[in-house]
């Protein structure tokens, strides 16, 4: 639209370049203080009922020598439209025609440009009114009006600073409003958003945390609806953040998933195959990664890692963990950063009910909760299935454990006979000091006995070699137990 709205005398041409930084802002519900020279009380935001007509002005604070503005100030048109706007305010202040060069009204497409110019240029300096539009509410329901694409110019046609040396949109402060039809303006977390449109109501994330990375603005890097400051998945890769963030992973790059051993560079730092916090995948020395390595047996069961489906022996396959980011060479938790064992959340080696409230709490089928660390069955949801796989199996309160046992009987040994106070369910893995399995194991007794032998056909362990075998059970602690060599008692461990 173009016209012309004229005041009451006009002083010729005058140019001043701006030079202090000006706030532009959406006040949803002016008062009396809104003039063509000041500025009253901002709100930022409005409740109204369906069917009702209400002005929302826009606003500037703090400028130096403006004569013209354009801006989108964008809507919801299944819930609002524009049915004016005037720009005889802080423009004509200086008794100068204000051409209205933006959109003609009314106007229901979801953006409308504001447009008004000083003809003749008589640059405006201080605060007051740029624009006060006029809008009607539709329908039940919420809107923002954000302004975008703000560009200020002084009485030459230059940006006014800061401003984008290409585009000329200006840089400064915006602020933006909302409407609420037939519904409450309450924001429970205070952060100039209300509820309704909130994607944290409950956790601040609005223009005054614009100058935290990842939060302010309602920042939602996967647009699923969840801002990043409450969202436990920021880029939507089924891993969640706090387990990314543990694991060297890209938290807003869905293609930076926790590091595997599978000759991939996963979580995208260059480096392929690095072994987590507390974890060995060269056991050997060689170079070459144990999950890759043809003669390495990881969890000493007799069968190479090559041909393992699960190295480690903890009763999930390498490919459950790889999906899961668990440490597929790894059975049991070194320390608190290492995150070896499926059920064991809390990575203390014990599986109880709080790892099972870490894992399903609040993401049973719930598709903005998903967690890929729960999702032992692979089908892309947590449900009842992976619950059992987790903790079936009578796991509940029992505890992995590892006991390293020197053979000091100042001969060689083949075999080793231990004696538990309690009861062990399974052997992880039993391997020796030179890499060579126990795979041969007999749990008797009700498991407080344990029998295993290394294969002949491997040899002997000599004196001084050492044994680490990893088990599951009630209370597992350091037992006694006796080596032999073919079948010949050769005292203690």
């Amino acid at each position: 639209m173009l016209a012309f709205l004229l005041p009451a005398g006009a002083p010729g041409p005058q140019a001043t370049s701006a030079q202090t930084t000006a706030v532009v802002s959406a006040d949803a519900i002016p008062d009396a203080g809104n003039t063509a020279t000041s500025v009253g009380t901002i709100d930022t935001c409005r409740s109204t009922t369906t069917g009702a007509s209400f002005t929302v002005d826009i606003v500037i604070q703090g400028v130096s020598g403006l004569s013209g503005l354009q801006a989108n100030l964008l809507y919801n048109p299944a819930i609002l439209k524009v049915t004016g706007v005037g720009y005889t305010f802080f423009l004509a202040s200086t008794l100068v025609a204000v051409v209205d060069v933006g959109d003609s009204v009314p106007d229901t497409d979801g953006t409308f440009v504001l447009g008004g110019a000083q003809f003749p240029s008589a640059p405006a300096s201080g605060s007051g009114v740029l624009a006060r539009v006029t809008l009607q509410a539709l329908a039940s329901g919420s809107s923002s009006l954000n302004l975008t694409v703000v560009k200020l110019s002084d009485g030459l046609g230059n940006p006014i600073p800061p401003s984008d040396s290409v585009t000329h949109v200006y840089l400064g402060p915006i602020n933006n409003a909302n409407v609420v039809i037939d519904g409450s303006c309450i924001d429970t977390d205070g952060d100039g958003v209300p509820d309704v449109l909130d994607n944290c109501p409950t956790v601040a994330n609005g223009p005054a945390q614009a100058s935290i990375p990842g939060v302010g603005n309602q920042t939602d890097t996967d647009g699923d609806g969840l801002g990043d400051a409450c969202d436990p998945d920021d880029d939507n890769d089924g891993y969640w953040d706090t387990d990314e963030s543990a694991k060297g992973s890209n938290t807003v790059n869905a293609l930076s998933t926790p590091e595997h051993c599978d000759g991939v560079d996963n979580d995208g730092d260059t480096a392929i195959d690095e072994a987590p916090t507390g974890a060995n995948w060269d056991i050997d020395g060689d170079t070459v990664k144990d999950c890759s390595d043809s003669s390495v047996d990881s969890d000493g069961d007799g069968t190479v890692n090559t041909l393992d489906a699960d190295d480690d022996g903890d009763g999930y396959t390498d490919a459950q963990e790889r999906r899961m980011s668990t440490d597929e060479l790894g059975n049991c938790s070194s320390n608190t950063s290492h995150d070896a064992w499926p059920p064991d959340r809390t990575h203390d080696g014990v599986i109880n009910v709080g790892d099972v409230i870490s894992a399903f709490l609040g993401k049973m089928l719930n598709p903005k909760g998903y967690d890929a660390r729960s999702d032992a069955d692979g089908d892309h949801d947590n449900d009842i299935g992976d619950v059992i796989i987790l903790y079936g199996s009578a796991k509940i309160l029992t505890k992995c454990a590892a006991f390293t046992f020197t053979n000091g009987t100042g001969g060689a040994v083949d075999d080793i006979h231990i004696q538990w106070s309690s009861a062990i369910a399974e052997v992880f893995s039993a391997r020796d000091s030179d890499l060579k399995p126990w795979s041969n194991r007999t749990i008797s007794g009700g498991g407080l006995t344990l029998d295993m032998d290394r294969p002949d056909v491997l040899g002997d362990l000599a004196s001084g070699g050492q044994l680490t075998v990893v088990v599951r059970g009630s209370s597992p602690t350091l037992p006694p137990c006796q080596w032999t060599l073919d079948g010949i008692d050769k005292g203690a461990c």
